[in-house]
């Protein structure tokens, strides 16, 4: 609550900054407050069309509130004019397996593994992609990369399969 008091005031002082609109967006979504979220980063966005973490955070709300085809709309958007954006593959990858597009989302993963391959979460997101188009042997070579980086991340020890 203490964040959302002190984002708030910050944009009173300056309702036209879009960084502030964006960041009081990120605290309302952390409290679970996703209608005021949504609402502040469509502000954010519409101030600075640019601003790609805003536009990120945006998609992720939409998904909340499923509103896939707009959230999956928006990453199009994104990784068109950033191709080089992790957040916009991962959350692109987030939307088509929601949307049950497992072999476009395999690529997405896979793009945002080349992007950042130390993200543990990208490599358990693509194992489990992987999986649900039966490359059962490959998902599990994703999830051991994650457990490389991160020994104790539950969601690839829970996915990997025996290899018999």
């Amino acid at each position: 609550q203490l964040a959302i008091e002190l984002a708030e005031e910050l944009c009173r002082r300056d309702p036209n900054d879009a960084v502030r609109q964006h960041n009081l967006a990120l605290a309302f979504k952390k409290g679970k407050q996703f209608p005021q979220a949504l609402a502040c980063v469509e502000r954010a966005v519409q101030l600075d069309t640019e601003l790609i973490p805003a536009q990120i955070t945006k998609a992720q709300l939409l998904l909340i509130h499923r509103k896939n085809g707009e959230a999956l709309n928006l990453l199009e958007q994104i990784v068109t004019t950033d191709p080089d954006s992790f957040d916009g593959h991962y959350n692109r990858g987030a939307a088509l397996v929601l949307s049950k597009q497992y072999e476009a989302a395999v690529e997405s993963f896979e793009q945002a593994v080349r992007l950042q391959e130390d993200s543990a979460r990208a490599h358990v997101a693509l194992g489990e992609a992987l999986s649900q188009v039966g490359r059962k042997k490959t998902a599990n070579e994703a999830y051991r990369r994650a457990l490389n980086l991160d020994p104790l991340n539950s969601r690839a020890r829970q996915r990997l399969a025996p290899t018999h």
